[in-house]
């Protein structure tokens, strides 16, 4: 909490506190040299990882009223647009539902439709729309593991679960969970079972304790198994 000028002589003493954000994998990168472990290890004393506002869906709705007040708004969202709201992946968070707020206010409405909010494609109301890949992906999964959809099931749904508390889910979690489903897994089953979804990007796997998540085509997929690939 010192300095000295270029050229000085004297040391200044500053109370300051650094925020450092990225959205890089900086210990991967200190391994691989590209940036200083030194800096890494000083900027690194109280790390926070922020989620994802797509993985905050419940989070959505409360954040477009907060914005709408702070910027006085009084115009309401029917149902419909809210759901498009919860649904959207939102790539640019917060500031991107902030931007689409101002946008909405400019259109000088009481109240906010489906139909009012152009910029959302019709494509990206849907989340759990999925590409002809993603298809063939899940129809071969499902080929797969076919009389054995329901345990699959089961491990994505949990994951997805977790996901949505903001949590992460081991082996040993998941065990216990299909127990009291009356699904009786053992861990080397569940070990096998996330090994195969890991090939088929559904999962991920963490190293150490870090346990399990369902990836957004793991999701997508999940939604598929519960109404139907043509649903």
């Amino acid at each position: 909490r010192e300095v000295m000028r270029i050229g000085g002589d004297s040391v200044i003493k500053i109370d300051i506190r650094i925020i450092a954000a990225t959205n890089k994998d900086l210990k991967r990168l200190v391994h691989e040299g590209k940036f200083r472990k030194d800096l890494f290890y000083r900027l690194n004393v109280l790390p926070l990882e922020t989620v994802p506002l797509r993985n905050r869906k419940e989070d959505i709705v409360p954040l477009v009223h907060r914005i709408k007040n702070e910027l006085e708004l009084k115009f309401s969202l029917t149902k419909a647009a809210e759901e498009i709201f919860r649904n959207y992946s939102w790539e640019g968070n917060v500031r991107e539902l902030k931007n689409c707020i101002e946008y909405l206010a400019y259109l000088d409405k009481d109240v906010i439709d489906s139909a009012d909010i152009p910029f959302v494609k019709y494509e990206d109301k849907d989340e759990f729309m999925i590409n002809d890949a993603h298809k063939e992906a899940a129809e071969r999964l499902l080929k797969l593991i076919r009389n054995d959809e329901k345990r699959y099931g089961f491990i994505l749904e949990s994951l997805y679960n977790s996901l949505m508390d903001k949590k992460r889910i081991g082996r040993r979690s998941l065990v216990e969970l299909s127990e009291k489903k009356g699904i009786y897994l053992s861990e080397n089953e569940i070990r096998r079972m996330l090994n195969i979804l890991k090939d088929y990007d559904m999962v991920t796997l963490l190293n150490g304790r870090g346990g399990s998540q369902i990836t957004e085509l793991g999701i997508k997929i999940l939604h598929k198994m519960q109404t139907g690939l043509n649903g």
